[in-house]
């Protein structure tokens, strides 16, 4: 009679137990690389660039690369896409298409200067050097519109913050062009500085007749300054092709104090880069 009471009770412990096992080996995190990888175990932490991994089964912690890791799907059901995978592209399919042509990717601008929005002015950068480089280039050279641009890397799910996280060459193949060119703005404000001039004039006046000559006058001094804030800045373009090789890459720090003193920077750039008509 306590065999047949006890069988039950030793299912229902296995059973127990199996299903504590089963949760405790799918509540675990995984990681899945851009190469198709995927990494099974438990994160011990992140950090901007890097995660501690510890694979399943092990004791040994691994640092993995936050920019070889296309998302994490943590052991909570919660997924992080770390970088967005770009689907491949038959290059064989595009090469006639691709041949020539440029995109200009949203500006990395960088400031000390809080009224200064660098989303906005990356983007504005990012549109003036496209009217600048449509200007300067040499004839065979074909300039993707930015709203185009812009479309492909939202359809893909790139946002602004990630446009430097996808290599080269897969972003030349996922926008359909041979050249991809990047710019970096480095605007620091030196603060305000405030310029003045004054005037001294003379006001006569003569009385005459015909014993003497008397001069009387008024001095009168007129003052005027203007405020202006200065600031210092510093561009670099970065072109690479669909290859992945960086075929242009410069410095400039223009001449000028305003916020708009980059155009002048990335025209001289422009004219001495391959696509310029001083290369």
């Amino acid at each position: 009679m306590k065999t047949l009471q006890t069988k039950p009770l030793l299912l229902t412990l296995v059973l127990f137990l199996s299903f504590g096992f089963m949760i405790e080996v799918n509540a675990q995190d995984k990681v899945i690389m851009l190469n198709g990888e995927e990494k099974i175990g438990k994160i011990l932490g992140l950090d901007d660039s890097t995660i501690k991994f510890v694979h399943s089964g092990e004791d040994l912690e691994y640092t993995l690369k936050k920019s070889e890791i296309e998302k994490i799907i943590f052991s909570s059901g919660r997924t992080e896409v770390v970088n967005q995978k770009v689907a491949p592209v038959d290059p064989l399919k595009t090469a006639a298409d691709k041949r020539n042509k440029i995109a200009v990717m949203p500006f990395t601008v960088n400031t000390n200067d809080a009224d200064v929005d660098p989303t906005s002015m990356g983007k504005q950068m990012q549109n003036d050097c496209v009217f600048i480089l449509r200007d300067v280039k040499a004839g065979m050279y074909t300039i993707q519109d930015p709203m185009t641009t812009d479309a492909l890397l939202s359809q893909h799910g790139i946002s602004l913050d990630q446009v430097r996280t996808i290599p080269p060459a897969d972003m030349a193949n996922m926008l359909g062009v041979e050249y991809v060119l990047y710019g970096t703005c480095d605007l620091q404000n030196k603060g305000a500085h405030s310029y003045g001039s004054s005037v001294n004039s003379y006001n006569e006046k003569q009385k005459r007749d015909n014993r003497d000559k008397k001069t009387k006058g008024t001095e009168v001094t007129s003052t005027s300054s203007t405020t202006t804030i200065e600031y210092d800045t510093h561009i670099t373009l970065s072109v690479f092709n669909d290859q992945g090789s960086n075929v242009y890459s410069e410095k400039r720090n223009p001449f000028g104090s305003g916020t708009d003193a980059y155009s002048v920077g990335v025209k001289y750039l422009l004219k001495r880069s391959p696509f310029g008509t001083k290369h």
